[in-house]
């Protein structure tokens, strides 16, 4: 069966959003030791990544039934960082050999995996964003004045 226009958008879409806990877990990994409030952060963090583990699983399955579905190489499934990273650019390049730019389907690969990027950008954001909350205003925030931020006065 060829690629479809839903499975053309969806595999890379889902390759980007199922590296979501994996790179989580990384970044919070990444942190080391940390004192309270960040601590409290990190730890949630990870607990809320590992409870992915059956949904991310299912995304995968799902991947790899479209992949075969459309007569496409089925790569080796991910248990860690480094082999997710192989695997979805295994599963984009499988993808990307039966389509390209001037065809439907190369158009929504190449939306489905900005998309899925994207996704994985802001889950990467996320966390850093709402630990940062906690600790604290930034001294640069402080600085600015409430009336405006150019920084200069209304005089």
């Amino acid at each position: 069966m060829p690629l479809t226009l839903a499975d053309a958008f969806l595999i890379p879409l889902f390759a980007g959003e199922i590296g979501i806990p994996f790179e989580g877990m990384e970044l919070m990994s990444s942190l080391g030791a940390q004192e309270p409030p960040l601590r409290d952060a990190v730890a949630a963090y990870q607990g809320a990544y590992r409870q992915t583990g059956a949904r991310v699983g299912a995304q995968v399955l799902d991947v790899e039934l479209r992949l075969t579905r459309s007569g496409l190489a089925v790569p080796s499934r991910p248990n860690s960082r480094e082999e997710y990273l192989r695997w979805s650019d295994e599963v984009v390049r499988q993808v990307a050999s039966l389509t390209g730019p001037e065809q439907p389907q190369g158009v929504l690969a190449a939306a489905g995996r900005g998309i899925g990027d994207l996704l994985q950008t802001i889950g990467r954001a996320t966390p850093i964003v709402s630990a940062v909350g906690p600790l604290g205003a930034h001294p640069g925030v402080d600085a600015v004045p409430s009336s405006g931020r150019s920084g200069r006065s209304s005089e």
